[in-house]
């Protein structure tokens, strides 16, 4: 087993990131986005989720939009893995701080304006608990292996409920109306 920094390559299929086992795929979009997080396994399964419902591929991306409401590392995933990124104005954020994210062909249908919502349900972890604990004395904090091996456990534990648990637990997949407006912070989809 080779190791690189803290990857540790175990076979072909996965590798290991800290206490998480990722796929290849995953590694790619954590090599490009520069460490695995909690944001980066929700945009993940998100991205996932659109793939499959609606066949975006990056290939064909340009005939999708996406959106979050939220500027969170997840934005990264979803455009890593979609292709609709915000360079090609096909990703789209207001930032109202939610795990709201929508997905929907392009042109947004007149008649219908049916798109995909992923909404999370199942609050993982709570990172202003954790930032909160961390930022209590950090010069403190960061000299102590043991407080900052703690605050990476509770982060491994959320990543790896991110990645495993079914989606049904973790979102709330539906089709809505779009044409409304897509990320009104007045919207029922915040709530």
């Amino acid at each position: 087993m080779k190791k690189y920094g803290v990857i540790e390559m175990t076979d072909v299929e996965s590798l290991r990131i800290g206490t998480v086992i990722v796929s290849q795929e995953l590694m790619g979009l954590v090599q490009y986005h520069g460490h695995l997080c909690p944001e980066l396994a929700i945009g993940y399964r998100v991205s996932k989720i659109a793939i499959t419902e609606l066949g975006i591929t990056r290939g064909n991306s340009l005939n999708f939009i996406a959106g979050a409401a939220n500027s969170s590392s997840a934005v990264d995933a979803i455009q890593y893995l979609t292709g609709c990124t915000i360079g090609k104005q096909s990703f789209f954020i207001e930032d109202t701080g939610k795990h709201v994210y929508f997905f929907a062909r392009r042109p947004l249908q007149p008649l219908t304006g049916q798109g995909l919502i992923i909404k999370i349900k199942t609050p993982v972890y709570n990172p202003q608990l954790l930032n909160k604990e961390m930022a209590k004395d950090v010069e403190t904090q960061l000299q102590d292996p043991g407080k900052l091996l703690q605050y990476r456990a509770a982060i491994d534990i959320a990543i790896r409920k991110i990645l495993n648990w079914p989606d049904k637990r973790l979102f709330d997949v539906f089709y809505a109306d779009l044409n409304g407006g897509l990320l009104k912070q007045n919207s029922k989809l915040y709530n």
